[in-house]
Parts: C-alpha cells; sequence; structure tokens
C-alpha cells in the first residue's frame, strides 16, 4: 500500500507543476476525451485492468458504487460496479479498503474492496441490520452502529476478523442522539445530541462531557483515545484527553464559523474541517491551534477518506460530478471527476457475469 501511495502521489505531482501552500485550491479537469467511456462495458475487469483506482463513490438511490479511476487530474468514474445480491445499502470505510453492506432480510457483511472490485461479502453475525448511525474509528478498524429503537454496539476486528464487542441498549441514552465517535480500540465512545456531547461509560450509562449551543461535531484522533469536539453554533473545537475520573476538556480553537464535520489527520497532529457554506476546508493544528483555511471550488458537503494519504472525497451525488481534496506535503490540489456515464441497464451480480 505504501509503494502504491508513493506511486500515485510522485506521478501526480510530476504531472502537474508543484503548487505552494495557498488560501485558494487549485483545481484540475478531466478532458472530455479522459471523460469518454471506454468501449469496454464500464466496470468490468477488462474495463479496469491497469488504472489506478483512487478509492469509490457510492449512492443510495438507486444503489450504487463505482471506482474512481486514473490518477488525480485525469480521473474518472467506473460504471455501477457488480455487488453481492440483496445488498441495500454500503457504507466505505476510511480508507476503502472494505466497505460494510446492508443487506434485505439479512444480518450486515463486511465487502473487501481491491483493485475496482467488491469481493465476496463476509456476514456480521448479530450486528443491527437497520442502524441509524454508522460511524467508523479513524483507521476504520472499529465501527459503531446506533438505532435509537434497538441499541449501540461496537464491532471490532474490522475488516478481517470481526466481531460484535460490546451492546449497550439505547434506553439509557439522551434524548435526540445525532452523531457519534469511536475510538480505534473500541474502547471509547462519544455520542452528541442538539444539546452537548456524552461519553459511554463501562456500565451503558452516559456521562455528559460538553455543553454546546447547537449539535456537537465529534472526532477521535487515529490509535488514540483522545478526540476532539466541536461547536458547530459557536465554531469553537475542544481537545477531551478520555481520562478516567473527572470529565475536563481543553478550548483549542474558536471563531470556527461554519463549522461541519471534523477528521483527523492521518499523522494525528491535526484536524480536517469542512464549512460547507463558505465552500472551503480548514487544517486546524491539534498542538497550536493555528488555522490554514483553503477555499474550493465546491461545496464539501462529505469528508471521506480515500486510500491515498490526505485525500478526501468531498462532494458527490447521483449523476453529478465528483470532486477530491487532497495534500501532500505544503502542497494541495482539488480535482473534479466527471460524473459517470451509464447505460441504462441493471447492475450485474457476479452469479451473472459468468453466463
Amino acid at each position: 500500500m505504501q509503494q502504491c501511495q508513493r506511486i500515485l502521489i510522485a506521478a501526480l505531482w510530476a504531472t502537474f507543476f508543484s503548487l505552494p501552500a495557498a488560501d485558494v485550491v487549485p483545481r484540475h479537469h478531466a478532458t472530455l476525451t479522459q471523460a469518454e467511456p471506454r468501449q469496454d462495458t464500464p466496470g468490468t475487469p477488462a474495463a479496469l485492468m491497469g488504472q489506478p483506482v483512487l478509492g469509490y463513490v457510492t449512492q443510495s438511490s438507486p444503489l450504487r458504487m463505482h471506482a474512481i479511476l486514473g490518477v488525480p487530474g485525469s480521473a474518472v468514474l467506473s460504471g455501477p460496479m457488480p455487488l453481492p445480491a440483496r445488498v441495500t445499502r454500503l457504507h466505505a470505510a476510511p480508507g476503502q479498503a472494505y466497505a460494510l453492506a446492508e443487506r434485505l432480510g439479512d444480518d450486515p457483511a463486511v465487502l473487501a474492496l481491491q483493485a475496482g472490485k467488491a469481493l465476496q461479502a463476509v456476514e456480521l453475525a448479530g450486528a443491527l441490520r437497520l442502524p441509524d448511525l454508522v460511524v467508523f474509528s479513524p483507521t476504520g478498524r472499529t465501527v459503531l452502529l446506533y438505532s435509537a429503537a434497538a441499541s449501540l454496539q461496537v464491532v471490532t476486528g474490522l475488516p478481517g476478523t470481526p466481531r460484535v464487542a460490546r451492546t449497550v441498549g439505547a434506553g439509557a441514552f439522551p434524548q435526540g442522539i445525532q452523531d457519534a465517535a469511536v475510538s480505534d480500540d473500541g474502547a471509547s465512545v462519544l455520542l452528541a445530541s442538539a444539546g452537548g456531547a456524552y461519553r459511554l461509560l463501562a456500565d451503558g450509562q452516559t456521562q455528559p462531557v460538553l455543553s454546546t449551543a447547537g449539535s456537537a461535531a465529534l472526532a477521535f484522533f487515529p490509535n488514540s483515545s483522545q478526540a476532539a469536539i466541536g461547536d458547530r453554533i459557536l465554531g469553537s473545537v475542544y481537545l477531551w484527553p478520555a481520562a478516567t475520573g473527572p470529565v475536563s476538556v481543553n478550548l483549542l480553537s474558536s471563531g470556527l464559523a461554519g463549522l461541519g464535520e471534523m477528521r483527523a489527520t492521518a499523522d494525528g497532529q491535526g484536524l480536517w474541517i469542512t464549512d460547507p457554506n463558505a465552500n472551503s476546508i480548514r487544517r486546524l493544528s491539534s498542538h497550536t491551534g493555528e488555522v490554514q483555511t483553503f477555499h474550493l471550488p465546491v461545496s464539501p458537503g462529505r469528508m471521506d477518506r480515500l486510500p491515498y494519504g490526505e485525500m478526501f472525497l468531498v462532494s458527490s451525488a447521483a449523476g453529478q460530478p465528483a470532486w477530491i481534496f487532497l495534500r501532500e506535503g505544503d502542497q494541495t490540489l482539488t480535482v473534479f471527476v466527471p460524473p459517470a456515464r451509464e447505460r441504462a441497464r441493471p447492475i450485474l451480480r457476479p452469479e451473472e457475469t459468468n453466463r
């Protein structure tokens, strides 16, 4: 993986001139020629052969998964990828080595993603079938499933040896849980409602951590029990040490108006914070509180970590272009990926491709 990452990043910066860090992030477009569909049926193994895969894009209605093919600046979306039968919803993990698949009338399954293919699904026995929230830990080793009508579950050992490590009835939780976060080891869980953030205790009860003016944004740091809590109304970000004993938070930064989603950087030294209203992304140092702002040509409605370094899918909708934001060292870039050009045809399931 590291070798592949170095090759892709080297290809990117060799293809495009070096860019200094700046407030306005340059963008590059795939050309019309590059956006034209191949002669092979998009999404088939022949169409994917030899092309780098930057990541995956999913849509819910109708259910689709597309591979992002090529390198940044000349990337295109594949046609719909074949998916296993009875999959109703997909949740791609950070780094997109796998996706959690909800299935009609069955337990969820872990769906490995490799070279533009969805491999055989591995059943996750006993996991919630219709969760209201699906939240991954920073590296994707753990996932939290929450159903307001049922329970909260922590699933560890992903993707290779998944198991339901903890189940807590939702009846003891504050009303109106809107978000959650879980550490990579699955030991620490934070919950967010409209009025604040709470920690989940060992006995299944909750303890207030921070009162907020609006809904709280939550993000654990990779391989750590430390987390960040953001007040979306006040624009303040706090650090929570997850220490035992009295709960305390420390103010890291304030005045971050428009605070949207937060994700820890891969090295754990900072936070990426979206501002959808201002079409921008901020990088907040977790040590100094220093803020860098990067303006984008699109509103960052999401922040899905792709397989290579500090690379995120920040915008994607059915029938619409996808946008990728990435940073390597002091260099940043936003990339436009044309929408997939699909023929009106059903998704081929693996058992149908051999007919």
